[in-house]
């Protein structure tokens, strides 16, 4: 009967033994699933972070070249505006000069 029973021991502690390596080994698995997934989303995250970076830059850059093409536009329209009512007093002016330098 001592024997029986100790016998039963042994094969408890081999039982509860071979429980402790499958739980650890699972807790590896799960850890290593837990790494795997969180360098996933990492990679995600960094891809989506560059979309966006990339989308915010193109909008700025397209937003500069509306506003620089618009100051051109006003600049040049400004330029043109002064140039024709400058030539058409530039008789005055010539008639003035002309007048001041014979004086």
């Amino acid at each position: 009967m001592v024997k029986e029973v100790i016998q039963s021991i042994l094969e408890a502690e081999k039982e509860a033994d071979s429980m402790i390596k499958d739980a650890q080994n699972e807790s590896r698995k799960i850890m290593q699933d837990a790494y795997d997934d969180a360098k996933k989303v990492n990679v995600q995250m960094g891809n989506k972070l560059k979309e966006q970076r990339r989308t915010s830059t193109d909008k700025a850059m397209k937003t500069a070249d509306e506003n620089y093409a618009k100051f051109i536009d006003d600049a040049t329209s400004d330029g043109s505006d002064i140039k024709a009512k400058g030539s058409a007093k530039i008789g005055t002016a010539v008639d003035f000069i002309v007048g001041r330098v014979i004086s």
